[in-house]
């Protein structure tokens, strides 16, 4: 079988794989030797011992699952305590890397693994009645137009438990899609499970899913997300974010946001970049979170490189840590409100932000401050690739044929700056072709009293 250039899933023994017409042109032995160790995971016939150690001829992704259900059954033989460790976690929490990995499903695909385990050790309901935190995994279907394959059994695993539909036709497409993309050393790690979790959902009778209109997850790394309910490409998107800098893998983004429109994404996120590159150029100032270091000169991890709001001209707080500190869901306008106020220290007394969807078309972002004696200008950024016109009342943004307008408070005086972002700052920063960093700028002195509204509209509609 090692010989075969491809390997139809169907005739794997003891995994009936639904008739999708899923072939995997990949190493055939690793797969087939993942699917055996599974099993022998999910029957606690696998044990440590010289066999396991022999897997590592196999690769690493086989390893890696037989790992991940090692961990699990540990978890099963010792669920009190492992069921504490979560306990902190509210229903509605998010993991904390959960919402930066959304693209590599690494944190979710662990999650949802263990949590597998727990169930089968402990009962079906054991996430229901101890509360464990499911948040993380639903973050995947508010956002699914914007998934990378890969997670397609994440969306399977949340399906079979939420009762929501699944497209086999999609999930034929994006798999085979997959095929060329195999070859990378993590590219299926979670394959195996993955698979299973698809194989357990009913072909015959999966319903169509509908699509949340609004959605948020709390605790550490709070999201929100604000979209259409028909995944429509050229719909409404809105995805903003709290959280903290100096978290795993964190960057200066609370209080950023996502936002698309007519098909085009108007605010945009750098994204990461390799970190063995950045490595071996920082060394280990890549993973020091603390205030002064080099990590944060790096575009994609300063708030220079995010769509957020900043003072004096500094840089975030590393160490702050934005929640979300309002709901409200009630009435046509649902609108969120993340408390900024700790990313700027004694540089102002308060800061809010509440994102509202006005209508179909439009974005309110809502900017509340309390100054400080210390306050002394504003910076509203957003992070682009139009080109941009100042106008009367506003900012035109034009890309792909699409124009978006952006309302501005005329109350005060206030300047528009765009600044270029390619190339990037630092000559080993991520190159985005044609990114800017769009500022609006406003001194403390030009406002009465000791408090600041600014209301900030993005529509398709002119002024």
């Amino acid at each position: 079988m090692s010989d075969a250039s491809e390997f139809d899933l169907r005739h794997c023994p003891g995994w009936p794989v639904p008739d999708v017409g899923i072939v995997l042109e990949h190493n055939p032995l690793q797969f087939c030797c993942s699917f055996h160790f599974l099993q022998a995971a999910c029957d606690g016939s696998l044990h440590l011992g010289p066999s396991h150690k022999d897997a590592a001829s196999l690769g690493d992704n086989t390893v890696c699952c037989c790992h991940q259900f090692l961990a699990a059954q540990e978890v099963r033989t010792q669920g009190t305590s492992s069921r504490d460790s979560l306990r902190g976690a509210a229903v509605d929490d998010l993991l904390l890397e959960s919402f930066r990995w959304l693209h590599g499903d690494l944190v979710d695909g662990w999650h949802t693994h263990v949590t597998t385990e727990l169930e089968r050790a402990a009962g079906s309901d054991f996430v229901r009645r101890h509360q464990m935190p499911w948040a993380p995994l639903q973050p995947q279907l508010a956002i699914k137009r914007h998934l990378r394959r890969r997670q397609t059994g994440l969306l399977a695993w949340f399906a079979q438990r939420s009762g929501s539909g699944f497209s086999w036709d999609d999930c034929k497409s994006l798999i085979n899609s997959e095929v060329n993309e195999m070859k990378l050393p993590k590219a299926t790690r979670f394959y195996p499970v993955h698979f299973l979790n698809i194989v357990q959902l009913d072909n015959e009778n999966s319903g169509e899913y509908i699509y949340p209109e609004v959605w948020s997850g709390g605790g550490d790394e709070p999201i929100v997300i604000m979209r259409d309910s028909f995944n429509s490409p050229q719909g409404f998107f809105l995805a903003a974010k709290g959280g903290r800098a100096a978290d795993n893998h964190g960057n200066m983004d609370a209080g950023s946001f996502v936002f698309e429109l007519d098909g085009v994404r108007w605010s945009i996120d750098p994204g990461n970049q390799s970190y063995n590159a950045l490595e071996q150029i920082m060394g280990g100032e890549l993973w020091n979170s603390a205030q002064d270091s080099r990590r944060w000169d790096l575009l994609t991890k300063n708030s220079g490189g995010h769509s957020t709001l900043v003072l004096n001209g500094e840089k975030h707080l590393a160490d702050a840590r934005v929640p979300l500190v309002r709901r409200e869901l009630r009435g046509s306008i649902p609108q969120f409100t993340f408390d900024l106020s700790a990313l700027y220290g004694d540089m102002v007394q308060g800061a809010h932000r509440t994102f509202s969807k006005q209508s179909e078309s439009r974005l309110r972002i809502s900017d509340e401050l309390l100054f400080s004696p210390l306050t002394e200008s504003l910076s509203w950024q957003m992070i682009t690739r139009a080109e941009l016109w100042l106008e009367e009342g506003g900012v035109m943004l034009e890309q792909d044929g699409a124009t978006l307008y952006l309302r501005l408070p005329s109350e005060v005086p206030f300047e528009v700056k765009v600044v270029s972002l390619d190339p990037p700052p630092l000559p080993y920063d991520k190159e985005i072709e044609g990114l800017k960093r769009l500022e609006i700028h406003w001194l403390r002195e030009d406002f009465q009293g000791n408090t600041a509204i600014l209301n900030i509209e993005l529509d398709s509609k002119p002024f």
